[in-house]
């Protein structure tokens, strides 16, 4: 599953690639929008269109990884499944990355903590991608999306938007 990318000795941009790429997927997956849905703005999510370098890169994709571990963690435990999932959707990674990984999944679920971590802008992304890594189909779930919406500071109508985008079930009444 791991493998060593090229002239990248410490993930280099290595973790930036992933970003791209994980966007680039889910966003082929959210391409299915229906035209004319609804009467409010579609959610936009805001990602590589500005111009982050390879560090701001590789911070984001660290922080969007962990959204991506955190939500597969809310009903109480992550499986072997789940992480395969996440691995998968990374694609190839190198053995610094499998290592943050495995220390990501090892670690336990701090929903306010994870939120702090979280820069300034990112909390609509960082929500998305939490929202793209489940399946939604508990009340766990369901809670750590609420929770992670407040700690976020994510108001409840532009979570169903993003609901919505991704084609996900709205929690928000």
């Amino acid at each position: 599953r791991s493998s060593h990318k090229h002239g990248h000795s410490h993930g280099g941009g290595l973790l930036g690639n992933i970003l791209r790429d994980v966007y680039t997927r889910h966003q082929r997956s959210a391409s299915h929008s229906h035209p004319g849905q609804g009467r409010h703005h579609h959610y936009e999510p805001e990602h590589c269109q500005h111009g982050y370098d390879d560090n701001d890169l590789n911070q984001r994709a660290a922080i969007l990884i962990r959204a991506m571990i955190n939500a597969a963690k809310a009903d109480g435990r992550i499986d072997q499944c789940e992480q395969d999932k996440i691995v998968g959707q990374l694609g190839r990674i190198s053995p610094e990355e499998d290592q943050f990984l495995r220390q990501e999944f090892s670690r336990p679920l701090d929903v306010h903590g994870f939120a702090h971590s979280v820069p300034a802008g990112m909390e609509h992304e960082v929500y998305a991608m939490s929202l793209m890594a489940i399946d939604l189909d508990n009340r766990a779930e369901a809670a750590y999306l609420q929770e992670l919406a407040g700690c976020l500071r994510i108001d409840h109508h532009t979570c169903n938007q993003i609901h919505e985008h991704y084609h996900a079930p709205a929690i928000f009444r």
